[in-house]
């Protein structure tokens, strides 16, 4: 199961970016068997889109992968309709998976559309069950920086840290968000979530970008750990408080700013 989380960050002359976070674990029904490393939030760097998924892994997964696989080669390109694009592919993927074993799952896909101050982000969720079929929406892109869906078993759970990062003198910007996700799974005691978090990106110019985490003194990208070394990362990486790290030595890096806990959370 899964714990994702989608939210938009605002300046003063509107949405600045949008984000996704999840957790990291796969797990089996209610066996309690889990495994911390499997990847659920993707980007592709040829395009402005991002992408999480919750419930069954396998075909979310698998077709994400792939679509990032076509959009990076060049031999797909994501318009205005990438995300009828988007739900082409899973439908035309879905028709022989074996039903038998099938089951229910949800994407969720950020996109950019323009550049600079002529962008506009849109945020659409697709979901489907054997019982039902396919669903879709359009989530609606707020005037401040808050958060816009959480999907997946540990929804509850970041709701109550959520609502009170969001009480503090904090509320209202995207470390709030996230130091509240990063608590979720720090306190969170449910088989169904766990691992390190996983973050992707857009913002108002370039493409998709997967970001690094520090986590627990240790760094990874999309549930995978990196190794200990003198390496040079090319990408960002953040640490549960949301500031931005070297992964090497796993301390801010120069000129970072410091992004403490609220008082009313820290002290609490």
């Amino acid at each position: 199961m899964t714990c994702l989380v989608t939210w938009i960050g605002v300046d003063s002359r509107g949405p600045t970016s949008c984000y996704l976070a999840s957790d990291s674990r796969f797990s089996w029904g209610n066996s309690g068997i889990g495994w911390n490393h499997g990847r659920k939030v993707f980007c592709s760097r040829k395009s402005p889109d991002i992408w999480g998924y919750y419930g069954d892994v396998l075909i979310p997964s698998t077709v994400i992968g792939q679509i990032v696989e076509t959009i990076d080669e060049g031999l797909l390109v994501l318009g205005e309709d990438s995300h009828s694009l988007f739900k082409r592919a899973f439908t035309e993927q879905l028709k022989t998976y074996p039903k038998a074993i099938a089951k229910p799952f949800g994407v969720i896909h950020c996109r950019r559309g323009g550049s600079d101050m002529t962008s506009a982000f849109t945020i659409n969720h697709l979901s489907w069950t054997p019982q039902t079929g396919w669903s879709e929406n359009g989530l609606s892109i707020p005037l401040k920086s808050q958060v816009v869906g959480s999907f997946g078993s540990g929804k509850a759970k970041f709701k109550y840290w959520s609502d009170k990062f969001q009480s503090s003198d904090t509320g209202g910007t995207s470390r709030a968000v996230f130091q509240a996700f990063c608590k979720t799974l720090q306190e969170a005691k449910d088989p169904l979530i766990g691992g390190p978090p996983q973050l992707a990106s857009l913002v108002r110019v370039g493409n998709g970008k997967q970001q690094g985490v520090v986590w627990n003194g240790e760094a990874w990208l999309a549930g995978l750990r990196l190794n200990k070394g003198d390496f040079s990362a090319s990408i960002e990486f953040r640490d549960a408080l949301f500031q931005r790290c070297d992964p090497a030595s796993l301390t801010l890096i120069e000129g970072a700013q410091q992004q403490p806990l609220p008082t009313q959370v820290s002290s609490s």
